[in-house]
């Protein structure tokens, strides 16, 4: 690795432009929301170990017994305490400049004067831009994976790279099956989701407070008759309502809100690009709190001990980036971003998913 031939113009910007990033693309220091679900539900959390663990709480408190006065007082279980742990993972990605791209940037540069050094500040940027999100379409893949899927584990024949299996740990009793198949005559949606909120407020003392829902059961559900009828008992035939109607209703009724989750990445492996949706298909997951897990992060090796000659930047505390040139085996220009994190569940107790795409056996 040597220095890039446009380190003095990677010096003067990228630490701005980076620190632009953030604010956009993570919802800091503005009243947008971050575009990444991961964001809100997973924030930051340091590892010094490298290590992540996932932790199960027992949080049932039982009454105290009625005794006789003089006697022994009875013992009750102490707080049991699971912890599910792994070595947190690297994830990285490397873009390599073309000669076209080069060559561009050379011209440009030789124009001197702002136009053409603002338009070359465009292009050097734009792969920078390219690896920065790629770390974070993988955490967002992590995190919906283990939502709804109960697991987030790399596809061997799209993944280039490790393998990767890291298990969300939900208790087997916080799952549910549908009572008839959502979308098959007379399926019941709003009781199915009753008897889910219901069970976790009697079993486990939790409320829930939303459910996060896809597109299609969206629409299942605002055209159910269940819907239709709570929201206009003496309309059965109007349209399917919207997502504001629909909250509005159930808000008032069952005392929690819906929210659409949306979202596809796209991995590429020798050059072809794969769309995957990291959302389970038909699968609600009611939550407690915004609070559903952790980002876990800990030290690059090489963050540690930066080389000589090629220009960094860290972004959101633990995402390194990196450009610079090798002149062997050919020249060419990298820019490149690796971290060791990993979106984990740190209470799965909270966590309830009714799949509506089975019902029990």
């Amino acid at each position: 690795m040597e220095t890039s031939r446009f380190s003095d113009l990677i010096k003067q910007y990228m630490g701005g432009i980076v620190l632009n990033w953030e604010n956009r693309f993570n919802g800091t220091n503005q009243a947008e929301p971050s575009p990444y679900y991961y964001d809100r539900w997973f924030p930051h959390e340091y590892s010094a170990s490298g290590d992540f663990s996932s932790v199960e709480t027992d949080n049932t408190v039982p009454m105290a017994y009625v005794i006789d006065y003089d006697s022994p007082l009875p013992l009750i279980k102490g707080q049991a305490i699971k912890i599910y742990n792994g070595e947190i993972p690297k994830i990285g990605v490397e873009i390599q400049s073309t000669e076209k791209k080069l060559t561009e940037l050379n011209n440009l540069l030789l124009r001197g004067d702002k136009i053409g050094e603002n338009q070359a500040v465009k292009i050097l940027f734009t792969p920078l831009k390219k690896v920065y999100l790629a770390q974070k379409e993988r955490l967002e893949w992590m995190a919906l994976q283990l939502l709804s899927n109960g697991s987030a584990a790399t596809n061997p024949t799209v993944n280039t790279g490790v393998n990767v299996l890291i298990e969300g740990n939900v208790p087997v009793t916080n799952l549910y099956n549908a009572t008839i198949i959502w979308g098959q005559t007379n399926y019941a949606p709003l009781t199915d989701l009753e008897r889910v909120k219901t069970s976790a407020k009697v079993n486990d003392g939790n409320d829930i407070v939303k459910f996060l829902i896809d597109r299609n059961m969206f629409n299942q559900i605002r055209n159910s008759a269940e819907a239709k009828g709570l929201y206009n008992p003496l309309a059965a035939n109007i349209p399917g309502l919207n997502l504001e109607q629909l909250n509005a209703v159930v808000q008032s009724q069952y005392g929690y809100i819906f929210e659409i989750v949306e979202k596809s990445v796209t991995i590429q492996k020798n050059g072809a690009d794969t769309k995957l949706n990291p959302w389970k298909a038909g699968q609600a997951v009611g939550v407690v709190s915004e609070q559903l897990g952790a980002t876990v992060w800990a030290d690059l090796a090489e963050s540690l001990d930066k080389k000589g000659g090629v220009d960094y930047q860290t972004a959101e505390e633990f995402i390194l980036l990196r450009k610079y040139k090798v002149v062997h085996p050919a020249y060419g220009e990298f820019t490149s971003s690796q971290s060791r994190s990993a979106c984990v569940l740190t209470a799965p107790s909270t966590i309830y998913r009714l799949d509506t795409t089975a019902v029990a056996v």
